[in-house]
């Protein structure tokens, strides 16, 4: 409810000051196709792009949601506040059309907070890192040393796979409190 406060107060303000620049953004989104790092783009790339991409990525973003709220309504014991948000927000860049460099940045601290243990965080963060070079090296593709498309697809892949562990691992350890490194007091 804060956050929803929150974000009224601010984007009303802005809203009325600066009508045109503050729609740019959601119009801009609302119009914008698959792009880099996504599976929809690599979809895309290899000739089945997804009708109704906004739907599509709205509704996966829904029902990740309304599973997060359900892991928080039926497990066990109450999962903790870094979980369920590190959960939220993997959840939007999972679905998300798009998945931009700065979404790591978004996650890395959630991420730390929920599961605080070296191994899964270096194995996410490996992914993250393979695709980095992965990208700039698939930009570079119309020379001999460039990334081809299907490897392209690859480092997407393991990227969304090293994030779709650690959002598993978190899920495991907010259904099963025993297996939570913070509850167990093992961090």
């Amino acid at each position: 409810g804060g956050g929803v406060v929150a974000w009224l107060v601010v984007n009303l303000l802005v809203a009325f000051a600066a009508t045109d620049g503050w729609k740019e953004f959601y119009t801009f989104s609302a119009h914008r196709g698959a792009d880099f790092g996504s599976l929809w783009y690599v979809l895309a790339q290899n000739g089945h792009p997804v009708a109704h991409l906004n739907t599509v990525t709205s509704a996966l973003t829904i029902a990740g949601l309304a599973g997060i709220a359900a892991l928080a309504w039926f497990a066990p014991a109450p999962p903790r506040l870094a979980q369920l948000c590190f959960l939220a927000v993997a959840v939007f860049v999972l679905a998300n059309k798009v998945w931009s460099p700065q979404y790591a940045l978004w996650l890395l601290p959630l991420a730390a907070l929920a599961r605080p243990r070296w191994r899964d965080l270096l194995i996410w963060q490996a992914g993250e890192t393979i695709y980095f070079i992965g990208v700039w090296l698939y930009r570079r593709a119309g020379d001999d040393r460039g990334l081809s498309q299907n490897g392209y697809g690859a480092v997407v892949s393991l990227r969304f796979a090293s994030l779709l562990y650690l959002v598993v691992m978190v899920v495991r350890d907010a259904w099963e409190a025993r297996h939570d490194p913070v509850r167990a007091g093992d961090c």
